[in-house]
């Protein structure tokens, strides 16, 4: 009997954002349909462990705060706390030494640190797969001076490939460019084709955690040109995803435009596909997508999609399809847009058909 292949998969994020989305499909479709075993190393426990605990045994890299910790100096504290840490991993890597995986699968740059030291230790073959581009690496202080110990390359569209390989050294590492898959069973349309507040509305739909570089602020600023250019309309400007940091700021502006009965940001939904059901339109204000697959559950269910130039996958998406690419960061221009569509709705048909 031939032995099972074992793969450890690091992922970076425990929330359902869109990198650790398409990983999850991923994996899913192997267990499916390849004879596997898995191991899961999260960087921190959450939301997504409760769906890993079906597929195989889970380790987390980063042990949780202490809510309660005993009385003692600081020196003392901060030196216990490095130790603990360190003999955690270094259990961490005992137990997955145990597994003897064949492959370890880093999801996103984020996860290069911890697959370095599992290289280190084990001497398995790696992969990481990128979802990010310029600022995502900015933003998260990814260093991208040492990346010859990973084996091989999975990028999530030909930009991201482009942008990695600008940093790989020249010994003949493989990128695969690899789109994120659409899982088509979630678009039943009978299942999610639901009632909602904006019946009657013209729907202009964003997505993404309430982060600058996904533009939620540009978002809030939509909606103030458009009620400007158009001061009798029956727009409603709708967010979807996480926006527990900032909620506060989020609600203050909103109010202080006086847009309270036309924006509206829903927070995280188990399942936005229902939500983007009821767009009109999907507007993209990333400063930078990778991919956008947001972008493309939107188009899937025939709804134009519209974006700024020079910001990475989505064009590669939209490349022959129906949408609309702005200059970057050219809100005025996509206002205009926004308000011709909303005055045509066979166009609105003809695109969100040509997107599809």
């Amino acid at each position: 009997m031939i032995a099972k292949k074992r793969i450890v998969f690091l992922f970076h994020d425990p929330y359902l954002t869109g990198a650790t989305i398409v990983l999850l499909r991923q994996i899913n479709w192997l267990k499916e349909n390849k004879e596997l075993d898995f191991l899961f190393l999260m960087n921190h426990s959450g939301p997504v462990v409760a769906e890993l605990e079906k597929l195989g045994k889970i380790l987390v890299w980063n042990i949780p705060e202490s809510e309660n910790p005993k009385p003692m100096s600081i020196a003392k504290r901060v030196i216990g706390k490095f130790k603990k840490k360190q003999e955690h991993r270094a259990e961490i890597i005992e137990n997955i030494k145990l597994f003897s995986p064949d492959l370890i699968y880093g999801n996103t740059l984020i996860s290069l640190p911890i697959l370095k030291r599992l290289k280190a230790s084990l001497n398995v073959r790696t992969i990481c797969h990128v979802h990010e581009l310029a600022l995502g690496a900015k933003t998260y202080k990814i260093n991208l001076d040492d990346l010859g110990f990973v084996d091989d390359w999975i990028a999530n569209s030909q930009a991201t490939a482009n942008f990695i390989a600008g940093y790989l050294p020249k010994t003949g590492k493989n990128i695969f460019v690899s789109y994120p898959p659409i899982d088509d069973n979630k678009f039943d349309i009978e299942k999610i084709a639901t009632e909602n507040q904006w019946q009657g509305k013209f729907v202009i739909g964003s997505s993404g955690m309430a982060i600058s570089r996904k533009g939620y602020d540009s978002f809030i600023e939509l909606a103030v040109l458009m009620n400007k250019l158009q001061p009798q309309n029956n727009f409603a400007f709708v967010w979807v995803g996480n926006i527990a940091q900032r909620e506060s700021e989020i609600i203050y502006d909103i109010e202080k435009c006086g847009l309270k009965e036309k924006v509206f940001f829903t927070g995280r939904i188990e399942q936005p596909e229902k939500i983007y059901y009821h767009f009109d339109v999907f507007v993209s204000l990333s400063k930078e997508e990778s991919f956008g697959l947001a972008c493309a559950e939107a188009a899937f269910l025939a709804k134009p999609v519209c974006g700024f130039e020079n910001t990475g996958g989505i064009e590669e998406l939209l490349k022959g399809c129906g949408g609309i690419m702005v200059a970057y960061l050219d809100l005025y221009t996509l206002a205009k847009k926004m308000i011709e569509l909303s005055n045509s709705p066979t166009m609105v048909k003809e695109m969100g058909i040509s997107s599809k």
